[in-house]
């Protein structure tokens, strides 16, 4: 359902539930999120998540924020990106199931 469509079916369009529009309007193409925001998806402390960006080639890379080349410069990550890489995590882990089951 779209913004527009969810805004007509309320009983009372003027009161909008900003959460729902919000999430609708969202695209995770291009939808930028701090490391606090991926620690948290995640799972792993914000130590883990520099980890994996230098030893995992599969972890999503960040994307400065700023034009800054210092090491503390703003970073994010691509919603979209981090959303993937937990899925195929999920999809390793349930794949050594199926494989285990087998045996």
């Amino acid at each position: 359902m779209n913004a527009e469509a969810n805004i007509a079916a309320k009983p009372n369009p003027t009161r909008l539930d900003l959460d729902e529009v919000r999430q609708e309007l969202i695209d995770p193409e291009c939808t930028i999120i701090r490391a606090k925001d991926v620690s948290a998806m995640t799972g792993l402390a914000r130590s883990s998540v520099y980890k994996c960006i230098n030893e995992d080639p599969t972890f999503p890379r960040p994307v400065p924020l700023s034009r800054s080349k210092h090491r503390s410069a703003p970073v994010g990550f691509v919603l979209a990106e981090v959303q993937a890489w937990i899925k195929a995590r999920i999809a390793e882990r349930n794949k050594r199931a199926d494989n285990h089951e087998g045996l």
